[in-house]
This record gives C-alpha cells, sequence and structure tokens, in this order.
C-alpha cells in the first residue's frame, strides 16, 4: 500500500511538474519570441525613417509584422511597398499569404490568382493558393494546385513533404474514390523522399480509413523501425488491432508498450507524454478486460464480445 501510494505521488509530481512547464515556461518562450520581433521592428523602423522609399525595407518590415501576428501593420507595409514599387510582383503573393493567415481566404485568393496569372510556375503561390482554396470548400481544386507545386518544385530538387501531405489530405477531404489517389500520392512522396514519418502516418490513417488494417499495421512496423523508442507504436498498434476486433493481439501490444515504457529512465518515463500514454494503456486494458469496444470506434466492435479477454 505504501509504494502504491509512492507510485500515485510521483505520477501526480510528474503531472505538476508538467504543468508548471506549460503554465511558466512556455509563456516566457513565446515573450522572448515576441521582444525579438518587436527589436526587429523598431530597427527597420529607424532605417525605413532614414531611407523611406526603400521598398526593400518596407517588405521586410511587413514579414516581421506578419511573423509577429499584426497583420493590418504588415498589409500597410506591403502596400506601402507596392506604392513604391508598383511592377514588384511579390507584394501580391506577400499579401496573399498575410490574409491568408488573417483566415480571409477569399480576400487572399485574389492576389494569388493575380500573382499566377504572371507566374504560373511559382510553386509557393500555388501551395498557398492550394490552403485558400481548401479553406473555401474547395479541395479538388486544391489538389490540382498542390500537384503543380509538387511538380515545379521537383525540377529544382526534392519538393518539401508538407506539399505531399498538403495534397492527400485535399484529397481525403474530398472523399470517395479520391482517398486511394491521397494514398497513391503519399506514396509517390515517399517514394521520392524516403520513409518521412509524416508521410508514413497519413497513409496509415488513410488505410485504416479504406478498411485496411493489414497494410496500417504494415506501415505502422515500418515506422517503428526507423525509432529507437518503441512504446508509442505498440501503443498505436494495439489501437488497430482493438479497432480490428484483434483483442488479444491488441492486449499483447499494450502490455508490451508498458514494458517499454518501464524500460526506460525514471526522468523520462515522468514526462506528461508519457503519463498521458500510460493512462491511455491502463484505460486500454481495462477496457479490454471488461469486454468494451473502443472508444476509437465502437461500431467495429458489435459482436466481438465473444473474444479472448485480456488477462490483466
Amino acid at each position: 500500500m505504501a509504494e502504491l501510494r509512492r507510485s500515485g505521488g510521483g505520477r501526480v509530481v510528474a503531472v505538476l511538474f508538467a504543468a508548471f512547464l506549460v503554465i511558466c515556461v512556455a509563456p516566457v518562450r513565446k515573450a522572448a519570441a515576441h521582444a525579438a520581433l518587436e527589436r526587429q521592428i523598431a530597427d527597420l523602423t529607424k532605417r525605413i525613417e532614414a531611407d523611406p522609399s526603400n521598398t526593400d525595407l518596407f517588405v521586410r518590415r511587413g514579414q516581421v509584422h506578419r511573423a509577429h501576428r499584426d497583420f493590418r501593420a504588415a498589409i500597410s507595409d506591403y502596400e506601402r511597398a507596392r506604392k513604391l514599387s508598383p511592377h514588384l510582383r511579390a507584394v501580391d503573393l506577400y499579401l496573399g499569404q498575410v490574409y491568408l493567415d488573417a483566415d480571409r481566404a477569399e480576400r487572399a485568393l485574389t492576389y494569388l490568382d493575380r500573382f499566377l496569372e504572371r507566374d504560373p510556375a511559382n510553386e509557393e503561390a500555388r501551395a498557398e493558393r492550394g490552403r485558400a482554396l481548401v479553406m473555401l470548400g474547395a479541395p479538388l481544386e486544391a489538389s490540382l494546385d498542390f500537384t503543380c507545386a509538387v511538380q515545379a518544385a521537383a525540377r529544382r530538387g526534392d519538393p518539401p513533404p508538407e506539399y505531399y501531405l498538403d495534397r492527400a489530405q485535399a484529397q481525403a477531404a474530398a472523399g470517395g474514390d479520391h482517398l486511394e489517389e491521397a494514398l497513391s500520392g503519399l506514396d509517390e512522396g515517399i517514394a521520392r523522399l524516403g520513409p518521412v514519418v509524416t508521410l508514413e502516418l497519413a497513409a496509415l490513417d488513410l488505410e485504416l480509413s479504406l478498411g485496411r488494417p493489414e497494410a496500417a499495421l504494415e506501415r505502422l512496423d515500418r515506422i517503428a523501425s526507423q525509432s529507437q523508442r518503441k512504446e508509442s507504436f505498440l501503443f498505436q498498434r494495439g489501437e488497430i488491432l482493438e479497432r480490428a476486433g484483434q483483442l488479444s493481439e491488441a492486449c499483447a501490444s499494450y502490455q508490451c508498450a508498458q514494458e517499454a515504457m518501464e524500460r526506460l529512465p525514471l526522468s523520462k518515463q515522468r514526462t506528461a507524454a508519457m503519463e498521458k500514454l500510460r493512462l491511455g494503456l491502463n484505460e486500454a486494458l481495462e477496457r479490454i478486460a471488461g469486454g468494451e469496444p473502443s472508444r476509437t470506434d465502437r461500431s467495429t466492435f458489435a459482436g466481438s464480445k465473444g473474444e479472448k479477454k485480456c488477462n490483466t
């Protein structure tokens, strides 16, 4: 009993320490980042006062305002840059980006369309317009822009993974047969870039959406093979097996995840992420022991209560 109390106390301390980090440390880091941006703005403002016809300074300050999420100030600087240099085409791209950041996708689309009329092969503008179209509920149109971004980037080297990911998300949002297109596009990215974890995880989710748990498990095993830490992947493997109704196999995977966690140094066991994982594992094992369907997909388990239960 005393040991259990010590263990419980350790969990409480770990949770409280994690909360302390979130409440106290994160705001300090955020404040430091804001202070650095404010210093850059102050410096650029002084330089603009000394050289008020310098277009580049207004553009640079606009970019810093955008990073600072002062969208109105960023738009003002970009518009000033346009007045100083009416033929500076990049201003339309910058305005499109800042309006997109401000969740004003329709206004962003106006500027991005205008920019792409003059530079249709610009990958950055294609990707930004794709994001605007997704926000406006046109995922298939968006996927065409993301494909153009991928193709444009491929002409100079390897496209960034996010282009493949954004395209897949747009196609998946369209549903139906487009789920297969999304999966094929991710595999295209993996074939070119290698086993990028974000692409592999997105492909895994699509395999599950398509009702292919075995294919999802194969992908998960490939992802796990790249990592020294296995506990999270074992938990996810258990979830997939549980959703597929393979309860004894799911139980074994959950128990392996627990064992992997117990082999970690205490300092790593007590992180907020590990506490959350421990809670999830305990709930999963209790759920299987009680013959309950998974919270993630209860409909999958209609009629699965006759499966072998976990010996916890």
